[in-house]
């Protein structure tokens, strides 16, 4: 096969390399709950422009019909007869209608409507740091799946490379059978544990894929995360940074003006309307006497004297609308203010736990090789090197862990402030 050709093949057949943020960017274009939060978002849209029409002109045309039995006629002498009222008549009438807002009730329910558009946005926007919270973990999960297999593969093939020494040596007369048996059984060890961090990865996978909101079955590579956690500053700190970035409480608190706004114009249920109003008719028979064209302007003014307590009712109501929003934000303030001190808490221990780590894993490493070495030099037995091996695995496998949990503590953290950074630039 021509060179070229099979590398365009190879080229077309290599699943694609994302970085988390491409990785989040493809989750907010198919997320469920992002796609039906943005309907929301356009309803309240449209809501909002039904609302602001409410304050301009409406244009109306009417056509009437009308058959009788028969028309009337009257007669002025020989030959001279004049129609009445024909039996058929046709009207056109346009009625141009504009509401005077005297209570300025039109444009208080204008700025509620546009303020509920603020709250669904704020919505949506929860709903993506929600889903950044989600791809971000399943994002460090492969990866640690992945760092997990290739722990399990150092670790077989070395089993696999004492094996092989074990047999020639026995071979030699140089090692017991026991020797033999109990690298063979390490061997089996190794493989049942590659295999199931293998499993773990296909998992860890098709999980990345549903948060993605995509078939589990896609095929993908991601690119490795170098960068480590931040410290982060002082609990009270990052705690007023969610009380200002958090897109819920926002949500809640552009909610709680709006209702304020509707129950101001429940406030002035009784207060007087103001409508005018142009009309013009034209009359396609106008019969005798009657009018072809004619136009009026009315303005009508209601005043509301008595509704038997519907708007005192509707006032209350409005009232309790409002009060319940504001317990939720109370509620809202708290539980973000235990978010983020769990998260802080959470990260440094995280932190903590992966510097312990760190050590360990190189602890093992060289007790591993100062194992080897010994045993080479006919001063330490094989059940030595074993165990070092073992623990030089255990370690590897625990500073993977902890690496990948600290970061998705951190991710924890980011979601919990509502920012990408928690020490943003002043």
């Amino acid at each position: 096969m021509n060179p070229l050709i099979a590398a365009l093949a190879l080229a077309a057949n290599t699943a694609p390399t994302l970085t988390l943020d491409e990785a989040i960017r493809i989750a907010e274009e198919n997320a469920f709950s992002v796609r039906a939060a943005e309907t929301r978002v356009e309803k309240a849209r449209q809501q909002a422009a039904e609302a602001q029409a409410n304050l301009f002109p409406k244009l109306t045309a009417e056509g009437t019909y009308t058959k009788l039995d028969k028309g009337s006629t009257a007669n002025f002498g020989p030959g001279v007869s004049v129609v009445i009222q024909p039996d058929e008549t046709k009207n056109a009438k346009f009625t141009l209608s504009f509401p005077v807002d005297i209570s300025g009730n039109i444009g208080r329910l204008v700025r509620a409507s546009k303020l509920s558009l603020n709250a669904s946005r704020e919505t949506l926007q929860a709903q993506k740091n929600d889903l950044r919270l989600n791809v971000r973990t399943a994002y460090y999960r492969v990866l640690q799946a992945q760092e997990l297999v290739r722990v399990a593969e150092d670790n077989l093939a070395s089993a696999r490379e004492r094996l092989a020494n074990a047999k020639k040596q026995f071979e030699v007369g140089a090692a017991a059978k026991i020797d033999v048996l109990r690298f063979e059984t390490l061997v089996a060890s190794a493989e049942a544990q590659l295999l199931s961090a293998n499993n773990g990865l296909r998992l860890a996978k098709q999980a990345f894929n549903n948060a993605l909101s995509r078939p589990v079955e896609t095929e993908f590579e991601l690119a490795p995360v170098q960068a480590e956690p931040e410290k982060v500053e002082d609990a009270a700190k990052l705690v007023e940074q969610a009380l200002q970035n958090r897109p819920e409480l926002k949500a809640a608190q552009k909610q709680l003006e709006a209702l304020a706004f509707i129950r101001r114009a429940e406030e002035r249920g009784l207060n007087p309307s103001l409508g005018v109003a142009g009309v013009y008719q034209h009359n396609f028979d106008p019969g005798f006497g009657g009018r072809k064209d004619s136009s009026l302007a009315v303005a009508t003014l209601t005043i509301p004297l008595w509704d038997s307590g519907v708007t005192r009712a509707r006032v209350k109501a409005a009232r309790q609308d409002e009060e319940q929003v504001a317990i939720q934000i109370e509620q809202l303030k708290l539980g973000l203010s235990l978010e983020v001190n769990q998260a802080v808490t959470n990260l440094t221990n995280a932190m903590a736990r992966l510097e312990v780590a760190r050590r360990q894993a190189e602890f093992a490493a060289e007790n591993f090789r100062l194992a080897k070495l010994r045993y080479e030099a006919g001063e330490a037995i094989q059940l030595e090197v074993l165990d070092a091996q073992a623990q030089d695995t255990q370690a590897k496998a625990d500073l993977v862990n902890a690496r990948y949990e600290a970061l998705s503590a951190y991710a924890a953290l980011q979601r919990a402030i509502g920012a990408d950074s928690p020490n943003p630039k002043q």
